[in-house]
């Protein structure tokens, strides 16, 4: 299942999707 993250920082808000597993997470965009 893939899940999709919002990673909120201090100066930038990221997006991050995992692969199929769910181990690894790479950025969006």
């Amino acid at each position: 299942m893939k899940v999709l993250a919002l990673d909120y920082g201090s100066a930038r808000t990221g997006v991050a999707v995992s692969d199929a597993t769910g181990t690894l997470a790479r950025p969006v965009g």
